[in-house]
């Protein structure tokens, strides 16, 4: 055997192209059947798919070369804050077709992925100011710019898997200028993860099922994680100390807090887990 992609759904192969999703949207690329390899870059032939328990998405291959999906129900989507108790707050900013996102860490902004139209093959970013409500394009181009991260000095890094300089991207969101923190090279497909205050970044790829950490400064990157099903939703602890992420090795999706000296560690989820996040005290 040899492993081609990696991804929490599934995987089929229809028309000469492997069909898989990213996030919510479901992709196809080229695939060589005798090399066994993919071949292209990936396009998007379904926006936004519906997603069942485990994130599993909803669609099926025949072998007619038909194509099945439950599309999701709301595409327009708009974000809104609620108190711990779970009482709604006032909606931040105007509806529209948001895919990622991350939040300041003193509440005041909002970095978020926009798709242009329900059948864009790209996405761009986009910031929010929570305070006035204001939203302000980020990125430009058909560059398929995806999962932003407020980082050091309140600079944005995200993923860009377009044909043309790919990788880890830093961008300031008050000059505009960019930076490459992680070229993509011969990696399929990047995803970040996370960004921390010391300038790291934790990153996935489509090359295997772990998690990476690419260090400031360093020359190689250094694996968090040694996974036998796809690691996903990594979040590294304010120290830097710990990191909890999310995989269905089990059977299905539960939670785990590591050392990221060690990768040590223990299981936090009891009956099924995703997307654990850090209070800003490190609990």
């Amino acid at each position: 055997s040899k492993m081609v992609q990696v991804s929490a759904g599934r995987g089929s192969y229809a028309d000469g192209h492997l069909i898989w999703s990213i996030e919510d949207r479901v992709v196809a690329q080229p695939f060589d059947f005798s090399e066994s390899q993919l071949t292209g870059q990936p396009s998007t032939i379904v926006p936004s798919v519906f997603q069942g328990a485990g994130r599993t998405p909803a669609f099926w291959t025949s072998s007619t070369d038909t194509l099945a999906f439950a599309a999701d129900a709301t595409r327009e989507r708009q974000f809104r804050g609620f108190t711990r108790t779970g009482t709604a707050l006032d909606a931040v900013g105007p509806p529209g077709l948001y895919a990622t996102f991350d939040v300041a860490p003193d509440l005041s902004k909002v970095v978020v992925e926009v798709s242009k139209d329900p059948t864009a093959r790209y996405s761009t970013l986009a910031l929010f100011d929570a305070t006035r409500g204001l939203l302000a394009p980020l990125t430009l181009g058909d560059q398929n710019d995806s999962d932003p991260r407020f980082g050091a000095n309140g600079d944005v890094v995200f993923a860009r898997n377009s044909r043309e300089g790919p990788g880890i991207v830093r961008i300031n969101p008050t000059t505009s200028q960019q930076a490459m923190v992680l070229p993509r090279g011969t990696l399929p497909v990047l995803w970040l993860e996370d960004a921390a205050s010391d300038g790291s970044v934790v990153y996935r790829s489509g090359a295997d099922r772990d998690a990476w950490q690419q260090l400031p400064g360093s020359a190689e990157s250094r694996r968090l994680t040694n996974a036998r099903e796809p690691i996903e939703q990594v979040q590294v602890s304010p120290d830097r100390q710990w990191f909890v992420y999310n995989t269905a090795e089990s059977g299905r999706s539960e939670v785990y807090l590591a050392s990221v000296a060690s990768g040590q560690r223990l299981q936090v989820s009891v009956s099924g887990g995703v997307q654990a996040t850090w209070r800003a005290d490190g609990r």
